[in-house]
Order: C-alpha cells, then structure tokens, then sequence
C-alpha cells in the first residue's frame, strides 16, 4: 500500500518551526498542540519569501485555510495577543512528523450549475 505524500507547504511550515533561530517570531506552542506567529511583521517581511511560494501573508492564511488548519486563541481571554497569530490542525504537532501526511487540501465543492440557468438564453 503505497503511502500518502506530504505536501512541500507542510512539510516546509514543519521545518521553518523547527528552527530555532526563528522562535522569537515563530514558534510551537508549550504543548506543541499548536504553532504562534510571534512577530506577524518580521514573518512577512523575512520568512515568508524564503520558505514558501506565496510572498504576502493573506496568500499564507488562505493556505493554511486549504489545508484545514484553524486560527486558535488563547482559552482564557478567548482573543491572540495583539501582532500573534495562532494555528492548529489535529495532525500538525510537534515531534509527530510521522503525522504530516494526514494534512491534505480540504476539497471544495461548488453548488452544481442548476439546470435552468445552464439552458436559459440570454
């Protein structure tokens, strides 16, 4: 049975928080249940090109969006902390690089063309 492939988006994300020479602006979580943009302008204006295709930070959201990851926020005052961003999705833990490969693009499906709209002339 052949294995899943892990996206080069995740697998890069995985090896960026990896890095300690960049926690002081990204970094896992305590738990390593999730991950913490620290430092939201040092992020966009340094790491973003350098490991990813997508150079501007909504670009990056929407990624993390695709791939099921959910934005986070702390559970005592229910908000992030002004200039963080904070993620998680179920497979994307740390020390559990085995698990990448069940972070896949959600499929999207569009309302099918109703039969009347496809038929009428204008």
């Amino acid at each position: 049975m052949k294995t899943p492939r892990t996206s080069t988006f995740v697998t890069r994300l995985y090896n960026l928080l990896e890095e300690e020479m960049y926690r002081h602006v990204v970094e896992w979580c305590q738990n390593g249940e999730h991950f913490i943009i620290k430092d939201l302008k040092a992020f966009k204006d340094h790491l973003l090109s350098n490991y990813f295709a997508n150079v501007n930070y909504p670009s990056f959201a929407r990624q993390l969006k695709m791939y099921g990851f959910s934005q986070v926020s702390d559970a005592r005052t229910q908000k992030q902390p002004s200039g963080q961003r904070w993620f998680r999705h179920p497979s994307f833990k740390r020390g559990h690089q085995e698990q990448l490969c069940h972070v896949r693009r959600v499929s999207v499906t569009r309302p099918a063309e109703t039969k009347s709209t496809a038929t009428s002339p204008h």
